[in-house]
């Protein structure tokens, strides 16, 4: 087994695997769901490549290669390679690929994970928060910072929005900061509502 590593611009002076830059847009919603809300890329990453590197083997009938969706370089120097692919998308090529890509991680000192399907009623919040994503729906800026003041404490969504001004104008810009996670809700307890209680980002969610 052998492993051609050609990281993106984030891991300077090589090239990447691919003809794709590294911020191209995930093709799957597991994939798009993993860069924008996994707790891994928020906290103690600093780097994030895309399909970083090609790995090399031969697996007995003939040679096999397959490109890791993402290289993270974690705090301390650490290493993590992810692919990111529901279960019920797996094949034995897959499973096969994916279980080449652990061992050649072990031997360099990496870490890898597998970053299936998330629960359904995650999913379908975070479809639903995704359409607030690029930064148009966090404005005005005025507006936001008056939610993270009013979410500073947990109150329910449609209450604090209310306190903020004219929802119409105020709930793109909250759920955009959801999407963004500087404020927080239980994304798997339930279908966002009025009633679902937000968090400025570092509080408790509960008070007491």
């Amino acid at each position: 087994m052998s492993v051609t590593c050609s990281t993106s611009p984030q891991e300077p002076g090589k090239p990447p695997s691919t003809s794709w830059p590294s911020t191209r847009r995930p093709s799957s919603l597991p994939t798009r769901l993993w860069v924008h809300t996994s707790r891994r890329c928020e906290r103690g990453s600093s780097k994030l490549s895309s399909q970083p590197f090609w790995l090399h083997w031969d697996d007995g009938r003939g040679r096999r290669r397959h490109a890791p969706d993402y290289f993270v370089r974690l705090a301390a120097g650490r290493a993590r390679v992810v692919d990111v692919r529901a279960e019920d998308d797996m094949d034995d090529r897959t499973r096969e690929a994916f279980a080449a890509t652990e061992r050649a991680c072990e031997a360099v000192g990496w870490e890898f994970e597998w970053a299936g399907r998330p629960d359904p009623v995650f999913m379908a919040n975070v479809r639903w928060l995704s359409r607030y994503r690029r930064a148009r729906s966090g404005r005005p800026e005025a507006v936001a910072e008056r939610l993270l003041e009013v979410f500073s404490e947990p109150r329910g969504l449609w209450e604090g929005s209310g306190r903020v001004g004219d929802r119409i104008q105020v709930l793109p810009v909250l759920f955009h900061l959801l999407w963004s996670g500087k404020l927080k809700a239980d994304l798997s307890g339930g279908l966002l509502e009025t009633g679902s209680l937000v968090w400025a980002k570092g509080r408790q969610r509960w008070a007491g």
